[in-house]
């Protein structure tokens, strides 16, 4: 009985290998081993699982399962346009995988309409500081101060323009971008720097920075124009005054040292806070009496006085 069931299960065993042979073999005559150089923008998925991200041919329209063991793609699925080749592997379904060894330099071309550019304009009236210099400012929500674009006035007068781009002003995922897909907002501004400093990016202003005109957060499109107008009115102490209402955005490192630590940091302005506090509670309107115990001694002497009377009263009685 055993002998046969062993030969049974060892003909089936047969008939199932039999079955999936030709399937196997049809899968690696398809896409095993396959070269393939594609261009287009890598999208992520999640979560990643035999593949990572998805990647459409634009040359044939064909739609690849993307994954690499030796390159970071998610360095490259920002929206920037890449070629990728590699050769198409079985990912353990029915769909082939792209096995990338090797991602091209990205294009600087983006997808059709989803560069951004942004103009700013600054028409100043009046005198302002002599060394105020000015910078429209878009908050990326990196943590960071963002971008600042100078702006210029080559011809004196008055005003100061300028413009950058924004190469993709969509989120990062699928490309192509679906019919739907809505643009990033970022905070944008007109600012007053002092003078000027300089980081990896270029110039940006000086401390401390003034806030001239917050045109909020703003959906991106392809052309985008922030004009404003500033009208300095003359000067109190080192401050242009104008029209508008300025937000000062100084530095710390501007201010004093009040606590005597060695450092000036927020700790100072707690120093401050503390300070006056103190000073508005020992004022003219904040002074109070110590506690000295005075209604319990009137009490006590109003006591004396009722049982003196009381004894007085009784003696003339009698």
């Amino acid at each position: 009985m055993a002998k046969r069931l062993a030969v049974l299960m060892g003909a089936l065993a047969l008939l199932v290998l039999a079955v999936d042979l030709p399937r196997a073999v049809a899968q690696q005559a398809q896409y095993g081993g396959e070269e393939v150089s594609a261009t287009g923008y890598l999208s992520p998925v999640s979560p990643p699982g035999a593949y990572s991200h998805l990647l459409n041919d634009e040359a044939t329209g064909r739609q690849y399962l993307v994954r690499s063991g030796a390159l970071d793609l998610g360095a490259y699925d920002d929206g920037q346009k890449v070629t990728v080749s590699g050769t198409v592997v079985s990912g353990g379904g029915e769909e082939p995988v792209l096995e990338v060894t090797n991602i091209e330099e990205p294009s600087n071309t983006g997808e059709p309409g989803a560069a951004a550019t942004l103009s700013f304009e600054l028409a100043v009236e009046g005198e302002p500081r002599t060394d105020a210099t000015f910078f429209g400012n878009v908050l990326t929500g990196e943590g960071g101060p963002g971008i600042f674009v100078p702006l210029k006035d080559p011809d004196g007068d008055g005003v100061y323009t300028g413009s950058t781009a924004i190469r993709d002003r969509f989120p990062p995922g699928l490309r192509p971008l679906p019919p739907d897909a809505e643009p990033l907002a970022f905070p944008v501004r007109i600012v007053q720097g002092t003078g000027t400093n300089s980081n990896a990016e270029g110039e940006i202003p000086g401390k401390p920075m003034t806030v001239l005109h917050d045109f909020g957060a703003s959906p991106l499109q392809e052309e985008n124009a922030f004009s404003t107008s500033f009208l300095f009115g003359g000067f109190e102490g080192d401050t242009s005054v104008g029209e508008a209402t300025t937000i000062d955005e100084g530095d710390p490192a501007e201010g004093e040292d009040l606590n005597g630590d060695g450092v000036v940091d927020e700790a100072d302005g707690e120093f401050a806070a503390q300070t006056s506090d103190a000073a508005a509670e020992s004022g003219p309107e904040g002074r109070t009496l110590p506690n000295t115990g005075g209604l319990a001694l009137v009490v006590l002497l109003a006591g004396a006085l009722l049982a003196s009377g009381g004894f007085l009263v009784r003696h003339a009685l009698r």
